[in-house]
């Protein structure tokens, strides 16, 4: 599921999009498909973030426009532990979904 207001935002590139979308996702699935399910747990979501990051990161490096994305990696990447994983509001999410199946867009 990609964030909508992401999505709907015309200053991201469609570079950025897939690094903060597709590129992560890959990841995230490729770190749980290698990893036992009693592992997986020890992997904290910092840790997956820092490695989403380096993807994002490398990702940058291979697209033409990809300055942004890298700027975006690199600074993700000195932030302490605590501010590097993004905190998700569920509420609001939740929100705009239930507002897109109403076919509410406003």
């Amino acid at each position: 599921m990609l964030e909508l207001t992401f999505m709907a935002n015309e200053q991201f590139s469609d570079s950025q999009v897939a690094a903060a979308s597709f590129t992560k996702g890959c990841t995230r699935a490729s770190i749980n498909s290698r990893r036992s399910t009693a592992s997986r747990h020890f992997l904290s979501a910092r840790s997956h973030e820092r490695i989403c990051r380096r993807a994002e990161l490398d990702f940058g490096h291979a697209v033409p426009d990809g300055a942004p994305v890298i700027q975006r990696a690199s600074e993700s990447l000195m932030l302490d532990d605590e501010e590097v994983a993004p905190t998700i509001e569920w509420g609001e999410a939740s929100r705009r979904v239930d507002a897109v199946d109403r076919g509410d867009l406003t």
